[in-house]
């Protein structure tokens, strides 16, 4: 096998593996109680949630995330939890509000679970 031939299998190789390795990652997820919820807000919200999850500044800590978002309202808009988002009264919310709330819970996620304990 010619060098060149084995430089393109080399890089075909590398290419492909990346590939892999980003599929394999597990990103962040949305959880909609009641689960009909999900079409009601599946093309307004949550495409807003996963631009801020996806942007290159967050996204290598949004992996593993779960978001519950909520139809029923409780006494706060959002809490972070366990490790997991939870946002309440979503129809209640303008998609600004929505996403300043997701935003600030986030802050907290990374707060505790990301950032490093001697930081500061």
């Amino acid at each position: 096998m010619n060098a060149a031939r084995k430089e393109v299998l080399s890089e075909w190789r590398q290419v492909k593996k990346n590939k892999l390795q980003e599929q394999e990652k597990q990103v962040f997820s949305f959880r909609y109680i009641p689960p009909s919820f999900q079409d009601l807000i599946i093309d307004s919200y949550v495409p807003l949630a996963e631009f801020f999850l996806s942007s290159k500044a967050i996204s290598d800590y949004s992996q593993d995330l779960v978001t519950f978002l909520y139809y029923q309202g409780y006494e706060t808009r959002g809490k972070m939890k366990n490790s997991r988002i939870h946002m309440y009264g979503i129809p209640n919310l303008s998609e600004e509000e929505f996403l300043a709330v997701f935003i600030h819970e986030f802050a907290h996620y990374y707060d505790i679970y990301e950032l490093p304990a001697n930081a500061f």
